[in-house]
């Protein structure tokens, strides 16, 4: 708890630098720098939790129970028996993912695809900020977005259906 907690803080803290950081007059860009930083915070740290999450299957720390559970699901629903996308938990996002086990059966695939669906959601951020508020507006809606600590957290522990509906 007091970690999470930090985290949040440290988050605040970081976000409202940067917005003072940026409101100063003379650290003013344009709305093709504040695009720019966007994809390059966006990308930078899309990929990092990316590379982070493959090196927690690849070292061994991927938990049987949650990684595991869904890749065996998920190739059940590749081989025609549907209803396991029910069984235990309703996972009717699982049925989504098995035409990428007709492929390839593997937990990595899981992780990849689901990095992919959490950077689309980052670049709907990034269009919903943009729109409302400018291109300013599109920077913080993709920062809050990705440093959402709860959000980080699924997208580092395995796979799970849940964090691609955010």
């Amino acid at each position: 708890m007091i970690g999470a907690l930090a985290k949040v803080l440290s988050l605040s803290a970081f976000l409202y630098f940067l917005a003072f950081l940026l409101s100063r007059r003379e650290f003013k860009l344009s709305p093709k720098g504040f695009r720019r930083l966007s994809w390059a915070l966006g990308l930078s740290l899309g990929l990092w939790l990316l590379a982070v999450s493959l090196l927690r299957v690849k070292m061994g720390l991927a938990r049987a129970y949650d990684l595991g559970n869904a890749e065996h699901l998920v190739y059940l629903i590749s081989r025609g028996e549907l209803s396991a996308a029910f069984v235990g938990h309703a996972r009717p996002a699982l049925l989504l993912f098995a035409p990428l086990f007709w492929l390839k059966p593997s937990g990595v695939l899981l992780i990849v695809a689901q990095s992919l669906v959490l950077g689309v959601g980052a670049w709907l951020g990034w269009l919903l900020g943009r729109e409302s508020f400018g291109e300013e507006g599109g920077f913080f809606g993709l920062a809050l977005y990705l440093l959402y600590p709860p959000l980080q957290r699924g997208w580092l522990f395995d796979f799970h259906p849940d964090c691609l509906f955010p």
